[in-house]
């Protein structure tokens, strides 16, 4: 039996919409946490990954807990905007055509000069490993196929400036070009990812996840 949404949870946001959702988070949150672009990548990561994650559970580290809303219809209104997000993610996983929302920086209208960066993105969806860390955290240390499954995306996190705080000597810097293919390469990485969880499953019951951590501070605009 095919699962049935609210007519409109199943619409996807529409550029205004999008508008409104990033600044809605950036008033909540500000430029420490997720703003639209991390919003997509942990969503992102959450349903490739190999345990459900309610709403309950994510809903909190996107829509500040500590930030009172106006009113009900605003915490209903931003609600329905976060899950009509996941669900479009979810049918574009399903269809083969997920793309990922990045920021933007660079001058109006001068495309020469504007620069994609990937941390939000990135820190977002480190995030959603993070909600399941012990279910990720094993395979990603026994099994060579995950490793190499994730490298774009943690080559990425990486040279974004993700993790300051640690070195690893298996990411190094990335020239332009390196980056550049990294970049291209998170579509196909996400659905390999997602086809991985979903042949290679772990047994419920014999791990539980662990609280998450905070994404890296940044902002900007975005772009899909």
């Amino acid at each position: 039996m095919s699962r049935r949404l609210l007519p409109e949870l199943a619409e996807s946001l529409d550029q205004d919409e999008l508008d409104e959702l990033h600044d809605a988070l950036f008033a909540r949150n500000g430029e420490d946490g997720p703003l639209l672009d991390g919003l997509h990548g942990l969503v992102t990561a959450i349903l490739v990954g190999p345990d459900k994650v309610p709403a309950e559970e994510w809903l909190p580290l996107v829509l500040n807990p500590e930030e009172p809303f106006g009113s009900h219809l605003e915490a209903d209104h931003l609600t329905r905007l976060c899950l009509r997000l996941y669900h479009a993610v979810e049918r574009g996983l399903e269809q083969l055509m997920y793309e990922p929302i990045l920021s933007e920086y660079g001058e109006e209208g001068e495309e020469a000069d504007v620069e994609v960066d990937a941390r939000g993105w990135c820190a977002g969806f480190a995030l959603g490993i993070d909600l399941r860390a012990r279910l990720w955290e094993p395979r990603l240390r026994f099994d060579p196929r995950l490793t190499d499954l994730m490298a774009p995306i943690m080559a990425l996190a990486f040279a974004e400036g993700l993790f300051e705080e640690f070195s690893d000597p298996r990411w190094p810097p990335l020239s332009d070009a390196e980056r550049e293919a990294c970049l291209q390469m998170i579509p196909s990485c996400v659905m390999d990812l997602q086809h991985y969880w979903r042949e290679h499953p772990i047994e419920h019951g014999l791990v539980a996840p662990k609280p998450a951590r905070q994404p890296r501070k940044r902002g900007g605009r975005w772009v899909h």
